[in-house]
């Protein structure tokens, strides 16, 4: 369910809240494998245009996953997130700048966090916009990545509970070219 709502000019906010149940029941002659999975989320946002020329959103979302299975265990795992965007126009230029932190804890246990930073831009030419970006990104691995013990073609898949999550920096230019032939 997602809510959004305009409250002037200035200001908008929208909140959204999501549960996605999985459950399922695997009969093999070999064995027989079960899974009961929840993931609720909860976002809360806020646009807020100080000017004619800057756009700021704030935000926060939270996640909590829980596994009931034979071949993942009895797990759970939270993750909570602040971010932050500023867009300033300058001119005809547009320049970008935000950050992201990202809390993750397994289990009730050890709690992992990482910030993920963004900067770009965009630049109008005669013959295209010129657009520019580097970021750094945060991606927590699933309890299924984390606890799956299972058998698959004759191979044993192994948990591992102490994979850590994941970060890496990336950076974008880009200009329009025409088509040749077109």
């Amino acid at each position: 369910a997602q809510l959004r709502t305009v409250a002037s000019d200035r200001f908008a906010w929208q909140a959204r809240g999501s549960w996605l149940r999985t459950r399922f029941a695997d009969y093999r002659r070999s064995a027989s494998e079960f899974s009961v999975a929840n993931r609720f989320g909860a976002e809360v946002r806020a646009e807020v245009h100080p000017d004619a020329a800057r756009t700021v959103l704030v935000g926060t979302e939270a996640t909590l996953s829980d596994v009931t299975s034979d071949i993942f265990g009895t797990h759970s795992q939270s993750e909570f997130a602040a971010y932050g965007q500023s867009e300033q126009r300058i001119g005809p230029a547009r320049l970008t700048a935000g950050a992201r932190v990202d809390y993750l804890a397994v289990d009730a246990g050890s709690v992992t966090a990482g910030v993920s930073p963004r900067i770009g831009g965009t630049l109008p030419l005669a013959d295209g916009t010129l657009r520019g970006s580097v970021g750094r990104g945060f991606r927590a691995p699933t309890m299924a990545e984390r606890f799956v013990h299972t058998f698959a073609l004759g191979f044993e898949v192994i948990p591992n509970p102490t994979l850590r999550p994941e970060t890496g920096w990336s950076a974008a230019v880009g200009h329009p070219t025409p088509v040749l032939g077109v």
